[in-house]
């Protein structure tokens, strides 16, 4: 797990969940599927978190040049 103690995050009134030390430093960001495709391509690897095959044309456009430019997908 990336963030340890962060599913936590919702139970606090601060931010005492949110802000959580990682084993990791600050190795790896969070992407929303909005990402739009300029940012999504300043990375080397990316893994998907959810099913891209109920992704909408957009986001599928966006993942097919990100792997096209040599990324890697996850």
């Amino acid at each position: 797990m990336l963030y340890p103690d962060y599913e936590a995050n919702g139970f606090f009134q601060n931010e005492t969940g949110g802000m959580c030390r990682t084993p990791y430093g600050d190795m790896a960001d969070a992407l929303l599927s909005d990402v739009t495709a300029p940012i999504l391509n300043r990375y080397g690897v990316v893994i998907a978190a959810g099913n891209l095959r109920s992704a909408d044309t957009e986001l599928r456009d966006k993942v097919e040049t990100f792997l096209a430019n040599a990324a890697t997908l996850s």
